[in-house]
């Protein structure tokens, strides 16, 4: 399940503008996030910026490649990443969170010109979006879906390869574990993100 994820990320990735050089934000620290910024250190990101409600989940961010952690409760995101990043907006925002409120966020804290990748899986059909923004900031945005349709599968055999040769620190993000029997409460518990949950494991031999 780890590598099914994990080839999401850089089948993802694939997708986004050159790196090098480049200042990304990736707004959600959960799983997705927290391979993203493994994902965005491989393709040469000079100033990875993870950035997430919950304080605990940023404890994860530098051990799987952000340079930087950003807890955006009660603060205007905006100008704290202006502090981290030499007064700039990020070039590339990843928006790994699925919420409608990362989805606007996404468009206030990238730069003008800039692009947004919106991964997280959509919680909702309609949101009100903030149009004016986004027209005026020129900025590119997508989404991507597909890796399972990707010849030869060759983001997950890559995902496969590193989680096998020990490249990422996979069982770091392994918070929880629940016997099979117990798989309602384990859902209950992804679905509220309390309990320092990160990666949830449903052990299902128990």
């Amino acid at each position: 399940m780890q590598a099914q994820q994990f080839g999401t990320v850089l089948f993802a990735a694939k997708h986004l503008p050159d790196l090098h050089g480049k200042t990304v934000a990736v707004i959600g620290q959960g799983s997705a996030g927290l391979w993203f910024n493994f994902a965005l250190k491989q393709r040469g990101a000079a100033k990875i910026i993870a950035l997430d409600l919950k304080a605990y989940r940023l404890a994860y961010s530098k051990r799987f490649g952000a340079t930087d952690t950003l807890h955006n409760a009660d603060i205007t995101t905006a100008d704290a990443l202006r502090d981290l990043n030499g007064g700039n907006l990020p070039d590339v925002v990843i928006e790994a969170a699925g919420e409608a409120a990362a989805i606007r966020l996404a468009i206030e804290i990238v730069r003008e010109n800039g692009f947004i990748l919106n991964f997280g899986v959509p919680r909702f059909e309609t949101m009100n979006f903030p149009i004016f923004d986004f027209f005026w900031k020129s900025l590119t945005a997508r989404s991507n879906v597909g890796t399972i349709q990707e010849p030869n599968h060759t983001s997950t055999r890559q995902a496969l390869e590193w989680i096998s040769d020990g490249a990422v620190p996979v069982a770091d993000m392994i918070t929880h574990t629940f016997k099979f029997a117990d798989v309602l409460e384990a859902y209950e518990l992804h679905r509220i993100q309390d309990e320092g949950a990160v990666k949830i494991v449903i052990d299902m031999e128990s």
